[in-house]
């Protein structure tokens, strides 16, 4: 096996690039969906924020899947298709099957998706959403109630 040395300014661009997550995802909040702050559109900051969103959206993602694309690379030069895929099987589909099934559910129930000021019982949620979750489930549909 080819022995390569750890390139550590990879780890920390992913670490930053993850860290950035936050911050872009909360400006992209406050721009495009008006429930969740009281932000001017119009205002200076409202623009500045806009072109932190416009300036960061076209690199984050793939810078990210470029450095993914390195390091699953490097880790095929160490480990046979085999364990890389077990490895991969049980570190990133066993957690996103348990999220979809589990996590996803109840982000559903508390995200007003069809009318923010309709109040939703459980029992209503369990009746009405969770049939046409698992119905479009494999239809690669979000699930969610149009």
């Amino acid at each position: 096996m080819l022995m390569i040395k750890r390139l550590y300014d990879f780890d920390w661009l992913r670490s930053l690039i993850i860290i950035n997550l936050i911050p872009f995802h909360v400006v992209w909040l406050m721009m495009f969906i008006p429930p969740f702050s009281d932000v001017s559109t119009t205002s200076v900051n409202a623009q500045l924020l806009q072109i932190y969103l416009i300036e960061v959206g076209a690199w984050h993602m793939p810078l990210l899947f470029l450095i993914a694309g390195y390091s699953a690379g490097i880790s095929l030069s160490r480990r046979s298709l085999r364990q890389y895929s077990k490895e991969r099987i049980k570190r990133l589909f066993i957690p996103l099957v348990v999220f979809m099934f589990t996590i996803n559910i109840v982000q559903n129930y508390f995200t007003p998706w069809v009318n923010p000021t309709e109040t939703r019982s459980l029992i209503d949620f369990v009746a009405n959403y969770l049939p046409y979750y698992f119905r479009n489930f494999f239809n690669r549909m979000s699930g969610r109630i149009p």
